[in-house]
């Protein structure tokens, strides 16, 4: 026997709706399946990469290691682009 779905209630705001319906239609999937996909992490990403506080730090220690003369500031902007293209 097939378990049924439950209903879950989630709020976005009008922009960010407009990104998961525009997204949804350029994959061919309901919001409900793209929202199902990234919630569950189904799109084939290895791993639920987490980022926090630490984990951003540690990548700007070791960017500064790898390329050093950069300053900090362009470091971070770096890091922080890189793991918002990792996240989405």
């Amino acid at each position: 026997m097939s378990e049924s779905m439950k209903e879950v209630k989630v709020k976005f705001l009008p922009a960010d709706l407009d990104r998961i319906n525009t997204e949804a239609a350029k994959q061919g999937i309901s919001r409900a399946q793209l929202i199902r996909d990234r919630a569950l992490n189904t799109q084939g990403k290895p791993g639920n990469v987490r980022f926090d506080r630490y984990s951003y730090a540690k990548a700007v220690e070791a960017a500064a290691k790898a390329v050093p003369g950069i300053s900090r500031a362009q470091l971070e902007h770096a890091v922080a682009k890189v793991i918002n293209t990792i996240a989405s």
